[in-house]
C-alpha cells in the first residue's frame, strides 16, 4: 500500500506592509495591523 498524504498546508506569501509603533504593538500583541481583528464585546 503506498503512503497516504494526510494533509497539505497552503500558506500564501505575505508582503511587508505597515506596522504598529512599539507601544501599539504591545497593546495589540502583534506588530502587524492585518492580524488585529475586532471581537464582539
Amino acid at each position: 500500500m503506498p503512503p497516504m498524504q494526510l494533509a497539505r498546508a497552503y500558506v500564501p506569501w505575505q508582503k511587508m506592509g505597515q506596522v504598529f509603533s512599539p507601544a501599539e504593538a504591545l497593546a495589540h500583541g502583534t506588530i502587524f495591523p492585518e492580524l488585529v481583528s475586532p471581537y464582539p464585546g
